[in-house]
């Protein structure tokens, strides 16, 4: 649970990318037209949650597609702050407070421009992997050619499909690894912990138990072995600096909450009315009101009754249809099988009582 939490919610959120760089009119644009197969949601950098909104519109007929389209549009306010909406749910959280001010956008416009990398990151790992287009975008051009060089030969083929297939499972399964490994190209700041020029013995080893921990995950019955790979990581990213020992976590973390306890002790609450006109002022709002639910399911249940009623026209068109090309072709009273004859004249039939070459007069 604690993974899908990691990898549905806090890998799309403000406080992972610190950055508010996703413009909605681009999320607009892809819920109305590409909402079906969830590039909406690849785009706020949820590809689990695409795929999984790509499964509920087969199932239901573009039911989860209609919902956030009309959402996108009608929403707009809410979903800047709360996130997407799902159906019958609420909102979710995916994307919230991420999309820039369009008149006064925050951030290096460098950085800005990269909204779209993650999307097409997926996209080009999805169709091109297993010839290493996805390399090629991020610049890895040495992985790239040896994808190409496996496909050229028989023996290569299933290592480079093996690759590409491992390059989804983290892309989709270990989303916040893949974009602690891609920062650059996403857009997304650098992780706090890592060595500037990681030697070869480091870079073989990580990727060694990374390529044998996600076989592991893939094949069911070795969870154990999987369990010891994710305990073995761990302490090589310590050993090699990626990441802060526990014990260093903890004087961080205790360090942060003093200094924002000596900060709070400081200052002198606002009274509530000043909380309040300044929040009128501004537009904002601490918390979602309590119509939000309800518009939210009335909301669902209208697309819903939509749906089902559409379909179940459907169905009772098609049995009518079926029902009157059957009474059709079996009129009552023609039940036998047998062909019609085709249309040759008939010849009268001859009696044997009459004479054949008899003479007049006799």
């Amino acid at each position: 649970m604690d993974n899908l939490f990691r990898n549905v919610f806090s890998a799309s959120s403000l406080n992972r990318w610190k950055i508010q760089n996703l413009d909605y009119n681009w999320y607009t644009a892809l819920s109305i037209l590409f909402g079906w197969c969830g590039l909406d949601q690849l785009y706020l950098g949820s590809p689990l949650t695409a795929i999984l909104k790509t499964i509920v519109n087969l199932v239901t007929f573009g039911y989860w597609w209609f919902y956030d389209a009309l959402m996108a549009v009608f929403a707009q306010d809410r979903i800047k702050l709360f996130g997407t909406a799902a159906p019958a749910i609420g909102p979710t959280g995916i994307g919230a407070c991420r999309f820039r001010d369009e008149t006064d956008p925050v951030g290096d416009p460098a950085t800005l421009d990269k909204h779209l990398n993650f999307m097409l990151y997926g996209i080009a790992l999805m169709f091109g992997g297993f010839l290493g287009i996805d390399q090629l975008l991020i610049g890895e051009y040495f992985n790239c050619f040896l994808h190409i060089c496996a496909m050229a030969s028989l023996l290569g083929i299933p290592l480079a499909f093996g690759a590409h297939a491992i390059r989804g499972y983290s892309y989709v399964f270990d989303t916040n690894s893949d974009i602690n490994k891609n920062w650059a190209f996403f857009g997304a700041p650098k992780p706090a912990k890592g060595s500037e020029c990681p030697n070869i013995l480091m870079l073989i080893t990580m990727w060694i138990v990374k390529t044998f921990l996600a076989g592991a995950k893939m094949v069911p019955g070795l969870g154990l072995i999987a369990t010891l790979l994710e305990t073995f990581l761990r302490n090589l990213e310590i050993a090699y600096g990626i990441v802060n020992d526990v014990k260093e976590q903890v004087v961080e973390t205790v360090e942060k909450a003093a200094s924002v306890g000596r900060q709070v002790s400081s200052m002198n609450p606002p009274p509530a009315a000043e909380v309040k006109a300044a929040a009128k002022q501004t537009g904002g709002m601490a918390t979602p009101p309590a119509w939000i639910p309800m518009t939210s399911l009335l909301l669902a249940g209208t697309i819903g009754f939509i749906v089902v009623s559409s379909l179940i026209i459907s169905i009772r068109r098609s049995f009518q249809k079926q029902d009157a090309a059957t009474t059709a072709v079996q009129q009552p009273g023609e039940d036998d099988d047998v062909p019609p004859e085709p249309g040759v004249p008939r010849v009268p039939e001859s009696t044997e009582d009459e004479p054949t070459g008899s003479a007049p007069g006799r």
